[in-house]
């Protein structure tokens, strides 16, 4: 296999990344730094209304392919989720309302927030996985169903509400993102213990189609002298031949790769955090996949920027 080189282009200032494959197949990606070559779009996180690129407002971006083109689900800072269809990821439409705590018996009552964070095929079905938030500041991840394409979504139940939690303040899984993994699926999650942000990237496994998840335990461990690894972000790359995840920790975006979702080298960090604010929810995404569990040889990296206003961020991977 002939050598390749890509680049991360990722938020306005910030040092983009090379991946580069090995000349072995299935060897692990080196990252290195490289400053000179970018690619950017910036917008407002929360805006909904506008032609504009959809925005990872409070979570991670997720599409599906349609028979037109492409989905993308977003959610707004208000905890609900907003569906953005077009010919294309850089032609898609205002955002419609397709789920949040109105969509779910008692939800109101129960949630503030409940944004779909990931969605996948499974035979004639979509299954969408929903990071939800309860007014004491407890969160969970819910199941949800579609029959209709993704427009209209049934509630399954609680399916993962945190593991070992402790202190106070907010605590519970969150930010769940599902990936196929033969008839399987596997779930990463992030499991906040409480006492600020310091947490964990967790795993869960399920027969492909259940709402029976089984926990298996850290799946990322943080980078030495950090305190926390939260909201993952797994992916298939088809060009590197393992499997990726993304995930933000107190000091910017990292990466790490694995051959089989369970053992991960060494994670190395792809986007420095700004000198005031934080960048959350790094996001590979291909919108030439089915499904936002595989990225090709030139995927996006979306995420958003917190300083004095919430940004979003669009970056894309360029063969150089």
């Amino acid at each position: 296999m002939r050598r390749r080189d890509f680049l991360v282009a990722s938020a306005a200032g910030a040092a983009t990344v090379m991946l580069t494959p090995s000349l072995a197949d299935a060897a692990e990606p080196r990252l290195r730094n490289r400053s000179k070559w970018s690619w950017q779009e910036q917008f407002d996180a929360d805006h909904h209304s506008s032609n504009t690129l959809p925005a990872p407002g409070d979570a991670a971006l997720c599409h599906i392919q349609t028979g037109a083109g492409i989905a993308v689900y977003s959610t707004s800072g208000n905890g609900n989720t907003y569906r953005h269809d077009g010919s294309s990821f850089a032609a898609v439409g205002p955002g419609v309302w397709v789920f949040g705590p109105s969509a779910i018996p008692d939800g109101p009552g129960r949630f503030r927030y409940a944004g779909i964070t990931s969605v996948l095929p499974h035979g004639n079905e979509l299954h969408g996985f929903v990071h939800c938030e309860s007014w004491d500041e407890i969160s969970s991840i819910g199941q949800v169903t579609s029959h209709d394409g993704g427009w209209t979504w049934d509630w399954r139940g609680t399916v993962m509400e945190g593991v070992e939690l402790t202190g106070e303040g907010f605590r519970g899984a969150e930010s769940p993102r599902v990936v196929q993994d033969g008839d399987n699926w596997t779930m990463f999650f992030g499991n906040r213990h409480g006492n600020g942000r310091w947490g964990r990237v967790h795993r869960a496994s399920a027969p492909a189609g259940s709402t029976q998840w089984n926990t298996a335990g850290m799946a990322v461990e943080p980078p030495a002298g950090l305190n926390y690894t939260l909201t993952p972000v797994p992916v298939w790359s088809t060009n590197h031949r393992r499997w990726l995840v993304t995930f933000a920790s107190d000091d910017g975006w990292y990466m790490a790769s694995s051959s089989d979702l369970r053992t991960f080298g060494k994670a190395r960090r792809i986007v420095r955090n700004p000198s005031q604010g934080d960048r959350w929810y790094p996001t590979l995404l291909d919108p030439d996949q089915p499904y936002s569990g595989v990225v090709g040889r030139l995927p996006l990296l979306t995420g958003h920027r917190i300083t004095s206003r919430r940004r979003g961020v669009v970056g894309r991977l360029v063969q150089v």
